[in-house]
């Protein structure tokens, strides 16, 4: 089983034990173009086009991508948000040249005259095309163990010239550190970098509160990386057994594990917890350690 695949399995796990699945009320309609609607032509090529920048992926490849394009509404609209439908949704779901894949859900929701509504690529929805994560963001005062905004700003240089070959001399760069919904879920802050050609906003980049790399992109396009690497607690402190481990959380969170067995997991956990957490001091209260935890102290 690929690792991939092992933490696709952790998501739903937490999704059916933590979230619930509620049964959905409304069914989605499918709705037939009037003559004068937007073709599915005109549809694919405006999504072609902008997954191309915020992917980063040739159009020339993006125009092969195999998209499900629907007009759409629920069966159950009132009075008040009538107006508002029916909507187009265009799902990319194949990527040529990019072994039919591309990490993310890729979705454009639009009205039906093909004003942007929403979108999502690598991470959570977006409202804008290009958002200002700083302004969506909680600025906070990075700890004294955190990395400051000088030795972010000297990481992002480094990495424009090996990652871009861009010299840093020609720009200039701030750096914000905040809470954003769209990274850790809000629960982690990060820092996010704006680097700037004559005032204008060329790149962004974002860090881990200690300084690891995260991403750095052109200004347009999307970040791909959303979550903090390391801050999980079973990948991190038990790198080859982590899935079993994980495993095990969800089987005494379900009461699947017997008395003895769990008290001597949690046992082991919290010697290691407590010193995972010397090191990690953002705590996100809805990770599946801080569930067990809180359950069985």
């Amino acid at each position: 089983m690929t690792l991939t695949m092992k933490r696709r399995i952790i998501t739903i796990l937490l999704g059916f034990c933590f979230i619930g699945i509620a049964a959905r009320a409304d069914q989605d309609v499918i709705i037939q173009p009037e003559k004068n609607d937007l073709t599915e032509s005109y549809l694919h090529e405006m999504a072609a086009q902008f997954f191309s920048e915020k992917c980063g992926i040739d159009m020339a490849l993006m125009k092969n991508a195999h998209m499900l394009i629907r007009l759409w509404q629920p069966d159950r609209i009132s009075k008040d948000e009538k107006e508002n439908w029916p909507q187009w949704q265009i799902i990319v779901q194949t990527f040529p040249g990019q072994n039919q894949q591309h990490e993310g859900g890729h979705v454009m929701n639009l009205t039906r005259n093909g004003e942007l509504i929403s979108w999502s690529a690598h991470g959570e929805e977006y409202y804008e095309k290009n958002p200002d994560i700083v302004q969506m963001g909680s600025l906070a005062e990075p700890l004294k163990t955190d990395a400051s905004a000088d030795d972010i700003i000297s990481h992002a240089k480094e990495d424009l010239i090996e990652l871009y070959h861009k010299n840093p001399s020609e720009y200039s760069f701030n750096a914000f550190f905040l809470y954003e919904d769209h990274f850790n879920w809000g629960k982690i802050p990060v820092w996010v970098v704006y680097v700037y050609e004559d005032n204008e906003l060329r790149w962004k980049g974002v860090y881990s509160y200690n300084g690891s790399y995260m991403d750095l992109v052109p200004a347009n396009q999307d970040f791909y990386c959303y979550q903090t690497p390391g801050e999980n607690f079973f990948e991190a402190y038990y790198p080859d057994s982590w899935y079993e481990e994980t495993l095990k959380a969800f089987c005494i969170m379900e009461g699947r594990s017997s008395q003895r067995e769990t008290q001597d997991t949690i046992r082991r956990w919290t010697a290691d917890y407590t010193q995972w957490k010397k090191t990690h001091p953002y705590t996100d209260e809805g990770s599946l350690i801080e569930m067990v935890m809180r359950s069985f102290p």
